[in-house]
């Protein structure tokens, strides 16, 4: 499952700040253990992934810019990816 925003990806802190750490890759049980105050996907959805039978990841894509969503047809990192 992708899931389209106008921001890069998932930043450790409180939402995104130029020099805020992308996280490449992040479990759902890490993410939430994180308790970030801003997240780029809804909470819930995030403990829904981890009890998932159907769907196993959650890739978060900027479409905002050109390319991103080719490149993760491609299989091709693009954001932040979520595994269940």
């Amino acid at each position: 499952m992708s899931y389209a925003e106008p921001q890069w990806a998932v930043h450790a802190g409180s939402g995104y700040t130029p020099d805020a750490e992308f996280i490449k890759e992040i479990t759902a049980s890490e993410l939430l253990g994180m308790d970030l105050e801003n997240l780029v996907i809804e909470p819930m959805v995030v403990e829904l992934l981890k009890h998932a039978d159907h769907i196993n990841e959650v890739k978060i894509l900027n479409c905002h810019t050109k390319g991103t969503i080719e490149k993760a047809i491609k299989g091709k990192n693009a954001g932040t990816i979520i595994p269940s």
